[in-house]
C-alpha cells in the first residue's frame, strides 16, 4: 500500500466515526427530550393530583363545620335536575318498528329536538 491509499483509508475511517458520533448524539438529543416531556407531564399530574386533593380536603371540612348542609343541598339539585330530565315531555317526530333475528321486536323513536330512542324487547 502506498501512502496515498492509507490516507484514503484513514479518511473514509474518520468519517465513519464522525456519522456514528453524530447519530449516537442525536439519539442521546432525542431521549433526552422525552425524558424531559415524560417529566413535565408527572409535574402537571402531580400538581393537578395536588389541587384535587386540596380542594376536596377542604370541601368535606366544610361540608363537616355546616354539619352536611352542603352536601345536602348539592345531593337535592342532582336529584330534581335528574328528576327533570325523566319527567320531561318530548313530541315525537317519527316511530319505526322492526324485528330482528331472534324475534325480538325493535322500536325506534325518532325525537323532534334531533335525540332518538330505542327500544328492544320480546311482543
Amino acid at each position: 500500500m502506498n501512502n496515498q491509499d492509507k490516507q484514503y483509508l484513514n479518511y473514509d475511517n474518520i468519517q465513519n466515526i464522525l456519522k456514528n458520533v453524530k447519530e449516537k448524539i442525536t439519539i442521546s438529543n432525542l431521549e433526552e427530550e422525552y425524558k424531559m416531556k415524560i417529566n413535565q407531564k408527572r409535574k402537571i399530574i402531580g400538581l393537578a393530583a395536588a389541587v384535587i386533593l386540596l380542594f376536596t380536603g377542604s370541601f368535606f371540612t366544610v361540608d363537616a363545620v355546616s354539619n352536611g348542609e352542603i352536601t345536602k343541598s348539592i345531593k337535592e339539585k342532582i336529584k330534581s335536575s335528574i328528576e327533570e330530565q325523566i319527567n320531561r315531555e318530548v313530541e315525537v317526530e317519527d316511530v319505526n318498528v322492526q324485528k330482528d333475528e331472534n324475534g325480538m321486536e325493535i322500536v325506534t323513536y325518532k325525537l323532534k329536538d334531533g335525540g332518538m330512542l330505542v327500544l328492544k324487547g320480546q311482543d
